[in-house]
């Protein structure tokens, strides 16, 4: 009996340690956004623009903008003016 609960736990500081480790590693197992905005930015204000795609840690595309000021937004991917915006990045990169 000692021993099973030996091994639960050593698995769960194991878990707790990792997620500690890859969080400040910059590695997250959870979305980024909480919430999106639609409403519209002009790309002139944009510092930086990231797009992580859906995966096993979060079921949705995001894409964050780092506005010049400072402050990051997280975009709505279906918005009309955001898929324009992604669609000429990736013709960007294709060039």
């Amino acid at each position: 009996m000692h021993k099973k609960i030996a091994f639960l736990l050593c698995i769960a500081i194991c878990a707790v340690v990792s997620e500690a480790v890859l969080g400040r590693a910059g590695i997250s197992f959870r979305c980024q956004c909480l919430q999106t905005s639609s409403h519209f930015i002009r790309p002139v204000h944009f510092a930086d623009i990231q797009m992580i795609p859906a995966g096993p840690h979060c079921i949705n595309l995001e894409i964050i903008v780092k506005l010049k000021s400072g402050q990051k937004v997280c975009l709505n991917p279906r918005a009309n003016w955001v898929k324009m915006i992604i669609e000429r990045l990736l013709n960007k990169q294709k060039d």
